[in-house]
């Protein structure tokens, strides 16, 4: 087996401190991927000819507000003689796409004297590279860094504790199990056509949450959250979401208008309860099969929607896991990059174009047209359809737990350090 050989030492140490969340990526590399890992300091390694891993560990964007310390100079001599490299690792979000975080980064490479062959950045922005390239083209950065997307909420399986990906022998068990319990559900009992689970609001959701709830039809036939009075306040202003703009059928705006006007308030100040009472305490790692076994379509509304991010979480993951179809509102065609990960999507059964369009809010919106539509059948109908997306459920089911992209995406990394 390949061995990694990881710097750890003070500095690496009190880099960690900068930002929250840096132990999760810190723990996927140290113990998710499946390869011998050696500690050591720079200088051990340089002295027995080892070529290491400089490891700087993010766990949310603050970090890039201000400058980056400064490396060690005798670590900055080694990686100059090409005896080790800097890697950042900011896995868990992937929201690095500004022209100024960019810069930081940029600014910071250029006082160590580095390049593109001293450093490199791993970041869950899968258009992390492409947008570094656009700016590149605009004249508006160097070419100073080598950047790459990674899949963590997949290849993490952040679902399930205490389960890695190198834990293969237990990968099987735990799809059997989850496969049994999907053939034990009966439709005739589900309560919802759909689950559409927001904690955090943001304008996109309040939007979507707000025509599910002002039809009958789609707001009896959805088991809705949104928000808890932790993360409401100050969260998202009513006027910033483009409802007049948006919604084209007069008869639509008309009823959304006169649910705002009786509800907002209430919305805002409380949210939305979960239609079970066994959600317990909310979290995006909490894993609640009620939810989806009481419903037949999970609707996510993923965390971000820049044109210059592409970023899944587990939100889109937990329906996969649940054998279960869902919508995807979130960054524009990201339906045709789900497919580009080897996953199949639903536009045999429902119109998909939704996710082509250019404005998050358009998105939303027309993505609620084709959830009417779906409301409008009896369960018997949907229970039909859903039957005959079993293939489908299933592929995805199974990619999910086999596929390596979770090795596949570091090869570069890996072919550059390895020395044995």
């Amino acid at each position: 087996m390949k061995t990694l050989y990881l710097v750890k030492d003070r500095f690496v140490k009190k880099f960690e401190t900068l930002s929250k969340f840096t132990y999760l990526s810190k723990n996927y590399i140290n113990e998710s991927l499946p390869y011998n890992k050696e500690y050591n300091s720079a200088e051990y390694f340089y002295s027995h000819n080892k070529k290491f891993i400089y490891p700087l560990y993010i766990g949310s964007n603050n970090v890039f507000r201000k400058d980056l310390p400064t490396l060690p100079s005798t670590v900055v001599n080694f990686i100059k003689e090409k005896k080790g490299i800097v890697v950042f690792f900011y896995l868990n979000e992937g929201n690095f796409y500004t022209l100024e975080q960019f810069k930081v980064v940029d600014e910071w490479a250029k006082k160590c004297g580095f390049t593109k062959e001293h450093v490199f950045f791993f970041c869950s922005n899968h258009k992390i590279r492409e947008t570094y390239h656009n700016y590149i083209k605009e004249n508006k950065i160097s070419d100073n860094i080598s950047y790459s997307g990674v899949t963590y909420f997949e290849s993490c399986l952040w679902s399930f504790k205490g389960i890695e990906r190198r834990m293969t022998h237990q990968l099987p068990v735990i799809q059997e199990n989850l496969r049994s319990a999907f053939s034990k559900i009966d439709y005739s009992t589900k309560r919802f056509y759909f689950n559409c689970l927001n904690r955090k609001p943001r304008g996109e959701r309040i939007f979507l949450s707000s025509l599910i709830k002002s039809f009958y039809s789609t707001s009896s036939l959805t088991s809705l959250s949104i928000g808890d009075q932790s993360v409401l306040s100050g969260s998202y202003k009513l006027e910033e979401i483009p409802y007049s703009t948006t919604i084209k059928n007069k008869e639509e705006l008309k009823a959304v208008n006169k649910f705002l006007k009786g509800n907002f308030d209430k919305m805002k100040s409380d949210g939305y309860s979960l239609d079970f009472k066994d959600l317990g305490k909310p979290g995006s790692d909490k894993f609640n099969s009620n939810f989806y076994n009481d419903s037949f379509i999970s609707v996510v509304v993923e965390t971000e929607h820049d044109d210059r991010i592409m970023f899944l979480s587990e939100k889109t993951f937990k329906p996969i896991i649940m054998h279960q179809p869902f919508f995807l509102i979130g960054n524009k065609n990201n339906l045709d990059f789900l497919k580009e990960l080897g996953y199949k999507t639903f536009d045999k059964w429902w119109d998909e174009s939704y996710d082509n369009y250019d404005n998050i809010y358009d998105r939303v919106y027309y993505a609620f047209q084709e959830i009417k539509k779906i409301c409008e059948l009896d369960k018997k109908s949907l229970s039909f359809i859903v039957e005959d997306m079993y293939q489908v459920l299933e592929h995805n089911f199974n990619h999910y737990f086999t596929n390596k992209r979770y090795v596949e995406e570091f090869y570069p990394l890996l072919k550059l350090c390895q020395n044995d």
